[in-house]
């Protein structure tokens, strides 16, 4: 039964509503139709008369009563609570119509006694979403001692320690797809206001979306980065890389020395350049979700997948379910808020999960490919694990070419060192090139692959070897392309130690000792030879100390590292002494002495 509950017209604020009563399993359901000034980031429908397409169905009533949004149109915690109830109506939509038929969300709109409330909305066991839940909250009361510490610890200053009337609204959501090609998405957008003992009021914004892919695929990557890039730049250029470089800080697994997936934007407190501004972007962030992601899940979502790419899938999760209940900002000011009601702020967590005791990917996987990635804060860095490794084994070469004598002992640990740079080399290889082979299989390769897999448990049948092997024999025949001898970092490990080798065993080849001197000895910045040697921590470059900590003291270049392509920035923290190259220096002198 469909009726009209009332319709009032204002000056400045309009609002419908309509009940819809009817049974959907055993849980009857109350949708919110509601219109507002375009101010308000609705449709001024109201004053037409009309609804048709420019409708705003919510997935409940508000937890504001009706007639104080009436009254208060123009007021932030009114703007704030309508613009999240559409955000979270919108995307529910758009999820459940990517879903089977049977599949909807199920709504639970709670009250908490201490003031406000909220209203979730949940997926479970989807055939596409696993777990989805979308969840608004807006509630008040007085700040816990707990969580004003928390905000104190971030620069908050109270002007009085006793309680504080709070307010908060915010939409949050956590999207866990069943598929392990289709990413996890995370975001949050919320309003704080904060009433102080004089009466006036502090106020700031937060939020951020961030995405976790279990596979990487730099296009996706690029697509989700482009939609938040856009909103951003609608309203200052500075605020993309400024909140990216925040993401890539927050989103960082500490005990692990991982982050969690690759990156987005996340902010936090911010009361600038004033509040409608602020509102503005805000509301442009949240936009842009459902642009940025579900085009990724309309792409992936009946991709091919295996028991292997499962179990991938639930070990990611479990670095999701550290982050969350460890380091999450969100997470911790509910837990200690009283009365907040914990099945809300634990949907986060995916339905399943997996912890194997020192698991590893295989070097030559998909998997390491975001291992590696989430091992690094700075996503074009990716492969600094492989540079650091050739170095190390170069390292050790030096200390061979120096300490063993010349003999078979040496030939063979040196020949192990050139097997270990050349399994690196290798897994450079597959890092080009099977992220993509694993994002390009064909549509009708990867529906016959689905058809025969058990979508419930998503246990494979014996076909699974298919599929693997279809991927392997494809990383097979693109590998054969290559021939590990021609990479250009294992040419260049190659010639360096031939020529320690022709220095250690007094090969007289002027030249080479020249060249030697030329790319080892020398400090970069005053082309003389290194003086009291240091290395950097950060990107293992040598210099003088001299030269170096000037070069740092005058800030040229901004005190990034003068290695030419080298993008770190450097402090005097990053520097330590050189041992083995004051080693190496020291025998180079005693080495020019007898000739």
């Amino acid at each position: 039964m469909i009726f009209k509950a009332f319709c009032r017209h204002f000056h400045e604020f309009g609002v419908v509503t309509l009940y819809n009563h009817g049974v959907r399993g055993k849980r009857i359901k109350a949708r919110f139709l509601l219109a507002a000034l375009p101010g308000l980031g609705f449709i001024d429908s109201v004053k037409k008369k009309t609804w048709g397409q420019n409708e705003v169905v919510f997935m409940a009533e508000p937890v504001t009563d009706r007639k104080i949004l009436e009254d208060n149109p123009s007021d932030m915690k009114t703007k704030m609570e309508l613009l999240i109830m559409r955000i979270q109506a919108e995307l529910c939509r758009a999820l459940e119509a990517e879903e089977n038929n049977e599949t909807q969300f199920q709504v639970d709109r709670w009250l908490r006694k201490e003031g406000g409330g909220g209203i979730t909305c949940i997926i479970q066991d989807g055939q596409v979403f696993e777990k989805a839940g979308v969840n608004i909250s807006v509630v008040k009361g007085t700040l816990p001692p707990a969580a004003a510490q928390q905000m104190k610890a971030r620069g908050k200053k109270f002007k009085s320690e006793g309680d504080l009337p709070f307010f908060a609204a915010g939409v949050s959501c956590v999207i866990h797809p069943r598929n392990p090609m289709v990413p996890t998405i995370h975001f949050n957008y919320r309003y704080f206001e904060v009433e102080e003992s004089d009466g006036s009021r502090q106020w700031w914004f937060g939020g951020g979306t961030d995405l976790t892919p279990y596979y990487l695929n730099e296009e996706d990557s690029r697509h989700f980065h482009r939609s938040l890039k856009k909103a951003c730049d609608s309203h200052d250029k500075t605020f993309y890389p400024k909140f990216k470089k925040w993401c890539d800080d927050y989103f960082h697994i500490t005990h692990r020395g991982e982050r969690r997936g690759v990156g987005g934007i996340f902010f936090d407190d911010v009361d600038y350049p004033s509040q409608d501004a602020a509102f503005k972007f805000v509301k442009s962030c949240a936009e842009a979700v459902i642009p940025s992601y579900l085009p990724l899940v309309k792409k992936h979502k009946n991709d091919g997948y295996g028991y292997h790419e499962r179990q991938w899938q639930l070990l990611r999760r479990g670095r999701y379910v550290e982050f969350n209940l460890i380091y999450d900002r969100g997470t911790k000011f509910g837990l200690y808020t009283p009365g907040a009601r914990y099945e809300s702020i634990l949907m986060s967590l995916p339905l399943v999960a997996r912890w194997e005791y020192m698991h590893s990917p295989p070097a030559d996987s998909a998997e390491v490919v975001i291992s590696y990635i989430a091992m690094d804060s700075n996503s074009k860095k990716e492969r600094e694990f492989l540079r650091h490794g050739i170095q190390e084994a170069f390292l050790c070469a030096e200390f061979l070419t120096k300490y063993v004598e010349k003999g078979s002992l040496r030939d063979k640990h040196l020949k192990n060192l050139e097997g270990l740079v050349q399994n690196y080399c290798l897994l450079d290889y597959h890092l080009d090139i099977r992220p993509g082979l694993v994002s390009q299989m064909s549509q009708e390769e990867s529906r016959k692959i689905a058809q025969r897999e058990n979508a419930e448990t998503a246990v494979p049948v014996e076909s699974n070897i298919d599929y693997m092997k279809i991927l392997s024999d494809k990383v097979a025949k693109s590998i054969k392309k290559h021939d590990v001898k021609d990479h250009p970092k294992l040419k260049d490990y190659t010639k360096q130690v031939s020529k320690l080798i022709n220095v250690a065993d007094g090969a007289e080849d002027d030249d080479l000792m020249v060249t030697k001197a030329d790319e080892m000895i020398l400090d970069p910045i005053s082309k003389t030879e290194l003086v009291d040697p240091v290395i950097t921590i950060k990107c293992r470059h040598r210099f003088s100390r001299k030269t170096i900590m000037d070069y740092i003291k005058n800030g040229r270049h901004g005190s990034k590292c003068p290695y030419m392509a080298c993008t770190e920035r450097l402090t005097k923290d990053d520097l330590e002494d050189d041992v083995i190259m004051a080693q190496t220096l020291k025998r180079s002198r005693n080495q020019r002495q007898l000739h």
